[in-house]
């Protein structure tokens, strides 16, 4: 799917004519769908430019972006800045080579969130109850959000559909370095999430709270990034995915699930059904990160891709974490039950 093209000279020349702003130290950063840069406004103050990818994202579910967001100003999230006509975003014609697109894009400034990401920070003490905290907090606001349209947004990496994409994929399930997992048995558990979690609370998540989602500042302030996965589902998934990044990025330590299962716990009463099924929410999102990062590093063989979740997949973490979620996790969860 391709990216938006925007060079640093047209950025700088969409921001003076939409936000009557100079830019300069203009950076390009990361971003597998969108065209993504951080600069520097007037006087020193920073911002991120998005051209989101209208192949991938439509202009409704990206409004609910925003107004997400904007249910989060208590938080450390970007916030969307207005043009001169008071527009939080801009259609830009002839960013993208595709039909499909119809050769547009959406231009979104958001303040910049200081400090450094988590995956390159020492995690200060009582740090992962705090991060528990947060993302409990930040749920019920976003629980006080209206459903809108994007409600039926088709989207992958939705946990409620990932039996469907599980099965589209499964050809690219690198079975051979999880030999001890049968991809059908995990495609048919996700199946019955929805029977399972039908009576649960259900509101906007922010979908994908991972290392590299996660802001820590200088005083230890925690700020969440990258809200392009929102989706309308049940909290505890929420709750679940980012119990699972992190002891993956923890190499497994039960401390960091049982840590934010506090933090949450004082904030969201999670039930015995919702409690009941973490443990597997764990395990799918974990298959589907997999399958994705197997099927992405062989479609872009030729490229150094910087997937993090794969070459975890290489060097062995990814095995080491599915037997140890599954003895750890099942046991702290037993207790909790």
């Amino acid at each position: 799917m391709p990216r938006p093209e925007v060079t640093k000279e047209e950025l700088a020349e969409d921001v003076l004519n939409l936000y009557t702003m100079k830019v300069s130290d203009v950076k390009e950063q990361l971003s597998y769908d969108d065209a993504m840069f951080l600069f520097t406004g007037n006087g020193s103050e920073r911002y991120i430019a998005k051209y989101y990818n209208t192949c991938l994202m439509s202009k409704e579910v990206l409004t609910k972006i925003l107004e997400v967001l904007a249910h989060l100003k208590r938080f450390k999230v970007p916030r969307p800045v207005p043009c001169s006509d008071g527009a939080l975003m801009t259609e830009i014609p002839g960013c993208i080579t595709s039909e499909g697109c119809k050769g547009r894009s959406f231009l979104v400034l958001f303040t910049y969130i200081d400090g450094d990401l988590l995956c390159f920070q020492k995690k200060p003490d009582k740090f992962w109850r705090k991060l528990g905290v947060l993302l409990a907090e930040i749920n019920v606001s976003m629980s006080r959000v209206e459903v809108g349209g994007i409600y039926d947004r088709d989207f992958a990496w939705d946990p409620l559909i990932l039996h469907r994409t599980l099965s589209e994929e499964k050809s690219h399930f690198p079975s051979h370095l999880l030999p001890d997992v049968d991809i059908e048995t995990v495609i048919n558990t996700s199946l019955g999430f929805n029977d399972i979690l039908q009576d649960c609370p259900k509101q906007f998540i922010h979908g994908d709270v991972n290392e590299y989602n996660i802001i820590v500042g200088k005083d230890g302030e925690i700020g969440i990034i990258d809200f392009n996965d929102l989706i309308y589902c049940y909290r505890v998934f929420d709750v679940a995915h980012c119990i699972g990044y992190m002891m993956e990025a923890q190499k497994c330590d039960i401390h960091v699930a049982r840590q934010i299962f506090e933090g949450c716990s004082s904030i969201l009463s999670l039930s015995r059904r919702e409690l009941g099924l973490v443990y597997y929410i764990i395990l799918c999102r974990f298959i589907l990160s997999v399958t994705c990062g197997n099927k992405v590093s062989t479609l872009l063989s030729v490229v150094v891709v910087p997937w993090g979740s794969f070459s975890k997949v290489k060097n062995g973490l990814r095995s080491k974490l599915y037997s140890c979620v599954n003895l750890q996790l099942t046991f702290y969860l037993s207790q909790l039950l």
